[in-house]
């Protein structure tokens, strides 16, 4: 190399990338293999999660409207608001029911019989990692952005250390094989960091990408320039012609009408669009490469007519690469097969970020003279910046947990008392627990399936 990009100062900047931000990155890449066989571990720690599938290979699920009956009769005074199917035969599909703004919950039944397995608030391995992957559970604050900005941030702290290492070693494919255990600590250290960066750097390269890609998202979110797609809306001109006694048609007729635009498509997510004016959302598998639910409808769940469709075949080359990212990051496009090979280059990533911090830590304590001040300096600064990143990041962390196990979100806080109908409502008394202390309370939920009429509560 010649000028000032030199095989020595891409070996120091590789160096202070691992000692000033290392340890954070050490903590996401940690995070996200265990994100990506998280499910696996719900599926271990909560048997109820478990089905046991008809040994009939050709049995097929009860169809979606007879499982909504099945979760509506067993969750009284529930709103359903969320279906979805699981990708493999032996897990539970899951809906999301709402008794109340703050009150949400997961539950999982048998899609083969119809049978309720268990309801469960929303935090599992699944949740927790997945969310503190993406952004240590930090919310906006008045003096640090959002936890995705921060995290998302490192994505380039791995580019550069996966490019640099790759670049100042020479003959690099030496290390592939190399651990050397009986020549001290330091030198089993370098190997290992050396063999990791050799065998991960692909994987390396992809993360870093994808995480470049979840970068510019929430840049240009916060920037202005972009945003998620609102949910397809039902006009107020519409809904106002409506008859008062107008009822939405059965779900399994509007799937039908969907499969109608949509042939072929397998229906995996239900949006029920509760909300004033919300259409019905089926999303599910398309045909584009690594398409992730990229089939979407909206219908008018009265009429039954077409309010929104994106279809994955003939979509725009952006949004079938916005379609692959997250397959792409988390392994999931082949299975277990990829999630395991996902996984393990995550937990190796880890090791060798690890290592390689310690190994120049170690290094700059054997610095002379001004060089040791500077690195000392800079070992002090980074340590501070480490520090306030992970105690913002378990402080935040730890407030989401509380509120997750000791909220009024968990269904063991919450005692039903009684319940009656008014009008189109169903108003629940009920008990629960708050900050430790008992509390009552009453909550009123819409279950006719007109609008709501307010004043009928009254």
């Amino acid at each position: 190399m010649r000028g000032w990009l030199t095989k020595k100062r891409l070996f120091a900047f590789h160096g202070w990338l691992g000692l000033t931000l290392g340890l954070p990155l050490f903590i996401i890449c940690l995070a996200g293999a265990c994100a990506v066989m998280a499910p696996e571990l719900d599926r271990v720690l909560h048997p109820d999660m478990r089905v046991t599938p008809p040994a009939d290979l050709s049995a097929r699920p009860l169809p979606w409207g007879t499982l909504l009956e099945k979760v509506r009769e067993a969750c009284p005074g529930a709103e359903v608001s969320m279906m979805d199917a699981a990708d493999d035969r032996g897990e539970a599909w899951t809906a999301v029911i709402n008794y109340s703004p703050r009150d949400s919950r997961l539950v999982f039944f048998d899609p083969f019989n119809g049978e309720i397995k268990s309801q469960r608030t929303h935090f599992n391995a699944r949740s927790f990692f997945r969310i503190f992957h993406k952004q240590f559970y930090i919310l906006d604050g008045k003096f640090w952005p959002h936890g995705r900005l921060i995290v998302c941030s490192f994505a380039i702290v791995l580019l550069f250390a996966a490019v640099t290492g790759l670049m100042f070693y020479a003959g690099w494919w030496k290390h592939l094989f190399r651990l050397r255990f009986a020549k001290g600590l330091r030198v089993f250290l370098s190997d290992l960091h050396r063999f990791v960066g050799v065998w991960t750097f692909v994987l390396a390269v992809l993360f870093a990408v994808t995480g470049l890609w979840y970068l510019t998202e929430r840049v240009m979110e916060d920037l202005g320039v972009a945003e998620h797609d609102p949910l397809p809306k039902i006009s107020e001109k519409v809904r106002a012609i409506r008859p008062a006694n107008n009822i939405p048609l059965p779900l399994d007729e509007l799937i039908t009408r969907a499969h109608g635009a949509v042939p072929g498509m397998r229906v995996k997510t239900i949006l029920l669009g509760n909300q004033p004016g919300g259409a019905l959302g089926l999303w599910g598998e398309g045909a584009g490469f690594l398409g992730d639910k990229s089939d979407r409808i909206y219908l008018d769940s009265h009429t039954g007519e077409i309010v929104s469709l994106a279809k994955a075949e003939g979509a725009s080359f952006g949004s079938k690469l916005e379609g692959m990212v997250n397959p792409l990051h988390f392994g999931r496009f082949g299975g277990l097969f990829t999630k395991v090979i996902w996984t393990a280059a995550g937990f190796a990533l880890s090791a060798g970020i690890l290592a390689g911090a310690y190994i120049r830590w170690m290094r700059t304590r054997r610095m002379e003279g001004g060089a040791s001040r500077a690195a000392t300096a800079w070992s002090r600064a980074s340590l501070f910046l480490n520090l306030l990143i992970l105690g913002l990041a378990g402080v935040s962390t730890v407030g989401f947990i509380r509120n997750q196990i000791e909220g009024p979100m968990n269904p063991d806080r919450r005692t039903r008392i009684g319940e009656s109908q008014v009008g189109s409502w169903q108003v629940e008394a009920f008990r629960h627990q708050r900050d430790g202390k008992p509390n009552a309370g009453v909550a009123f939920h819409f279950i006719s399936e007109g609008e709501p009429n307010f004043r009928a509560a009254h």
